[in-house]
């Protein structure tokens, strides 16, 4: 009876926070296309590129993504892929978002993709885990359908906002060592880099089990949490806990009135980076929220910064 009311807690925090996500992104629309976005913007025609909708890379029914081909993108020489991952809470979102940014890197001449994954429903199953999995998945995926384009992908970048930012960094950070394009460097807007529940403000014993049971899709008890293993499962989601001295470049973004994603989060990933000694660049939005709307200059940075990290990490450019 406990694991149950623990699960039924936990599946409310998770609606919950997928709720808070999700209101930021509708009150933040209107302002998105207007200047959130401006510096990526593209007149997108067959001269810039097309794009291939809908394709599967598994069972699941959220198991899709987008291919965007850049119109210029020569056959037969190796080129490089920037994998896009929605946001949502982990509960909700949609590989359309991606279209700005992936029109933007057809115009650079880069192949990229936007991708589904299956979202956390808060019962107590599959977890943050699963959607690991499927990050991975669709890179195999993806890799295949290059290749029958035509196409040797031989170099990538992962990226993402909010939930997206934590599934890029960890694939990014926890590569399984048989995937078949290596990640040459990571950026990111807003994704949590660890589910230690002090982080998160949860400080009781109940709330702890119900978070981490939440995130991880195990159920967790008070005594995983007091004996120490429950931090175990935390630190195997968290992507902080697989920062070493081989981590990937690395590039944040983070606003300071953040009410989704607790803003201090960000100093456990910038505390490991340096540690190890990781390339990282870390842009911080002072007057914004988890949309990162309020702070135009800032988001022309990130872009300037976008592009050094692609003229700088990737061969093929």
């Amino acid at each position: 009876m406990k694991v149950i009311k623990n699960i039924l807690f936990a599946g409310l925090c998770l609606i919950a926070f997928g709720a808070a996500v999700v209101i930021s992104f509708l009150l933040s629309v209107q302002l998105t296309n207007q200047r959130h976005l401006a510096p990526i913007q593209v007149d997108w025609d067959d001269t810039v590129g097309y794009v291939l909708s809908d394709l599967s890379y598994g069972e699941g029914e959220l198991n899709t993504y987008d291919l965007y081909v850049p119109a210029n993108l020569p056959q037969g020489q190796p080129c490089s892929l920037i994998l896009l991952i929605h946001g949502g809470g982990f509960t909700g979102g949609d590989k359309s978002e991606g279209i700005h940014w992936c029109r933007y890197f057809a115009s650079k001449g880069i192949l990229s993709a936007s991708i589904n994954y299956t979202l956390l429903t808060g019962d107590g199953i599959d977890g943050l885990p699963l959607q690991y999995q499927e990050v991975g998945q669709a890179v195999e995926a993806i890799y295949e359908k290059a290749r029958a384009l035509g196409f040797t992908i031989t170099e990538m970048a992962t990226t993402g906002g909010s939930a997206g930012g934590t599934l890029a960094l960890m694939y990014a950070y926890n590569q399984p060592k048989d995937a078949p394009i290596p990640v040459k460097f990571v950026f990111e807007e807003v994704g949590p880099c660890t589910f230690n529940p002090e982080g998160w403000g949860n400080t009781t014993d109940e709330e702890k089990v119900a978070f981490i049971t939440m995130m991880s899709g195990q159920s967790i008890t008070a005594e995983m949490v007091a004996s120490g293993e429950a931090q175990q499962v935390v630190d195997a989601i968290s992507p902080v806990s697989y920062v070493s001295e081989s981590t990937v470049p690395t590039l944040l973004a983070y606003g300071l009135k953040d009410n989704v994603v607790p803003p201090n989060l960000r100093y456990f990933l910038l505390e490991k980076l340096e540690e190890y000694n990781v390339p990282y660049t870390y842009i911080e939005f002072p007057n914004s929220g988890h949309g990162m709307l309020n702070d135009p200059d800032k988001t022309a940075e990130y872009v300037e910064k976008v592009t050094e990290y692609l003229e700088r990490y990737f061969e093929n450019n």
